[in-house]
């Protein structure tokens, strides 16, 4: 647009506008004119205060859009390294994140070993192949994911939740773990090794080709879950809760301390592996069973 339309559009308008003032100057002497004024000056207050504070939440948004964008970006850059920098950057980050309520974080490939990760909250990320060997998680919350490969080789984590958690191939040896939460967990080809994992709660899980033994299962809780191709050798599993359980394939209780471990109302229940445990001291069967081993003599 041109200088001299611009002159004359202005030049329009001021006209228009005087035209209105002067057919319009007797009702300027009215208290119902300045009235409406005063309206309308409230009205522009109040629409001026509602589109400043819609401003202020996006502008709000959009910056913590961009923060838990450049934090995610942390994790990728330093997912593959080992450094001790790189883990606390992503542990730093994870924490930042949780702390805006971001909990669902890529983690696959991690090297977290050795870092202290108390109460950090993993729930329904991906920690495919990630390392946590010896680092201390306690109190964490990993449940309600799906993790494939993870390690946890001298890991301290007690009272973890890993409640509907998916573990496949989870390799977890030498590690303190007593009041975990695993309950509706699904183990499948995993190792839980050497590890203490004493009053912890698997109820309703599906264990499938894994090798628990050598381990402190004490007063564990395993109601109502399905075992499938399981190795109990040389665990400790009194007190042990089996209610309702069913033993599908190839269960191994070679050497594993079952005293007044509670097997009542189970499925399948491999007797002739039974009478292999280092103890029956105290269990509890269903009379079925108990005439049976009996008949084995084996002393309960």
């Amino acid at each position: 647009m041109k200088k001299t339309e611009l002159i004359f559009i202005s030049a329009m308008l001021t006209v228009i506008i005087c035209i209105a003032v002067y057919f319009s100057i007797d009702d300027y002497k009215t208290e119902v004119f300045w009235k409406n004024i005063l309206v309308e000056v409230h009205g522009m207050i109040i629409d001026f205060f509602l589109i400043g504070v819609m401003l202020s939440l996006l502008l709000n948004y959009q910056e913590s859009k961009k923060e838990i964008s450049d934090l995610k970006r942390i994790i990728d850059f330093n997912r593959f390294i080992s450094s001790e920098e790189a883990k606390h950057k992503i542990v730093t980050a994870i924490k930042d994140l949780n702390s805006k309520k971001i909990y669902d974080i890529k983690l696959q490939q991690c090297k977290l070993n050795g870092i202290l990760m108390q109460k950090i909250i993993l729930k329904s990320s991906s920690i495919h192949g990630t390392d946590f060997s010896n680092s201390n998680m306690n109190g964490a919350d990993l449940s309600h994911l799906k993790s494939e490969g993870t390690k946890f080789y001298g890991s301290i984590i007690r009272n973890c939740n890993f409640s509907c958690t998916k573990f496949y191939r989870l390799e977890m040896h030498d590690s303190k773990g007593k009041n975990c939460n695993f309950t509706q967990a699904t183990l499948i080809k995993s190792n839980i090794v050497n590890s203490d994992l004493e009053s912890s709660d698997f109820r309703q899980c599906l264990i499938n080709k894994t090798n628990l033994s050598n381990s402190n299962l004490k007063s564990v809780d395993f109601r109502g879950s399905e075992f499938d191709e399981i190795n109990f050798s040389n665990t400790n599993l009194k007190n042990a809760k089996f209610q309702n359980c069913n033993f599908k394939n190839n269960i191994t209780f070679t050497n594993a301390n079952l005293s007044n471990t509670n097997f009542t109302g189970c499925i399948n229940l491999p007797v002739q592996n039974l009478i292999l445990a280092q103890s029956l001291q105290g269990a509890k069967f269903d009379s079925n069973i108990m005439i049976q081993l009996q008949s084995l003599g084996a002393n309960i």
